[in-house]
């Protein structure tokens, strides 16, 4: 099975997001988790990734912005935005930008697992 690289620096939607996973069968072997930008065109590299989660509010250099352009430059693997950011126009930019579906923080387990299974 391919990996989901997940990008968010909140430990509680950590948690859940782990927690979600299991409930539609992804074990932790399969997840990897970073808190910011950094290394992630290596992991895109190295590593299976089949499915990408990005926060867009997160620390360090990169915006999920940033990432998300990045990331479209070198890769078509799936991206799933996450963000509470509520302003207008937020989820149509990151479409624009090539993202392929976008979760409204918060979001309901049943909501987090029909979106996952779209992409595995």
């Amino acid at each position: 099975m391919k990996k989901i690289l997940i990008i968010e620096d909140n430990d509680t939607c950590t948690l859940l997001i782990r927690v979600m996973l299991k409930k539609i069968g992804i074990d932790n072997d399969s997840i990897i988790f970073k808190e910011n930008g950094d290394d992630i065109m290596e992991l895109l590299k190295n590593d299976d990734i089949g499915l990408i989660l990005l926060d867009l509010t997160i620390p360090g250099g990169k915006s999920g912005r940033e990432l998300l352009v990045d990331i479209r430059k070198v890769s078509d693997v799936p991206i799933i935005i996450e963000t509470a950011q509520t302003s207008f126009g937020v989820r149509d930019e990151m479409m624009k930008l090539g993202a392929n579906d976008y979760l409204s923080k918060p979001y309901s387990s049943d909501e987090f697992g029909n979106v996952i299974r779209k992409y595995l």
